[in-house]
């Protein structure tokens, strides 16, 4: 950061403070056109009750035979082609794919190691140190020179 603005100090010295440097083509200066500064507003639920009609009925003719009852009939088929038949929520299967690491009662709240007490020792110490000084960490802006 602070390079930058030294070499965008030392552009200016050599081209002028007005020189145009063709960066709006790459540049986006205004926010998202989709939403405006007071936020997305054209997305919004219209108000007053619904236009279109709601909690119609719905006849149920059944399973679909075309996609449902052939694909069951088609999996059986199958399973008998190759040799092997789908078993779920067995004994055998869930043995087989359960998430191991459910097993293990994890603690979460761990006393941290000799190492990382002195690290953030260390740490708090240096922002203790720095904060004396006055100087503020935050602050990227490039000191003035006298």
């Amino acid at each position: 950061m602070v390079t930058s603005q030294n070499s965008a100090a030392i552009a200016t010295s050599q081209y002028g403070p007005n020189y145009k440097w063709g960066l709006d083509d790459f540049v986006q200066l205004q926010s998202d056109p989709i939403c405006s500064s007071a936020g997305c507003t054209q997305y919004k639920q219209p108000e007053g009750p619904p236009q279109h009609p709601m909690d119609y009925f719905v006849p149920n003719f059944g399973l679909d035979k075309k996609d449902v009852l052939w694909t069951a009939e088609n999996e059986k088929v199958a399973s008998a082609l190759v040799g092997h038949a789908w078993s779920f929520k067995t004994p055998e299967s869930w043995e087989k794919w359960r998430n191991r690491a459910k097993d293990v009662d994890y603690d979460f709240n761990m006393e941290l190691s000799e190492d990382m007490r002195t690290s953030l020792a260390n740490q708090k110490f240096a922002e203790d140190s720095v904060k004396k000084t006055g100087y503020d960490v935050q602050d990227l802006t490039v000191p003035e020179e006298k």
